[in-house]
């Protein structure tokens, strides 16, 4: 796998995650699946110019972000 970023959660019906993986032509790609029937399934997916990802205590009550990354 490429250098990228995940965030997994469940939700009401199955399990879900987007995937942010760097692109060489710069940017992001943002990648999302939904894990049905044991397997992840590709959802969609579009190039991002830019990534943001912060640790915010009053949302983020049950995980906590090991640093924050401000992509190009």
């Amino acid at each position: 796998m490429s250098e990228g970023l995940t965030v997994e959660w469940s939700g009401e019906h199955c399990r879900r995650r987007m995937r942010f993986e760097r692109r060489d032509a710069g940017g992001w790609e943002r990648v999302e699946e939904r894990r049905t029937e044991g397997k992840w399934r590709f959802v969609g997916s579009e190039i991002v110019a830019g990534l943001v990802v912060e640790d915010n205590a009053d949302v983020a009550t049950d995980c906590k972000a090991a640093e924050v990354f401000r992509g190009p």
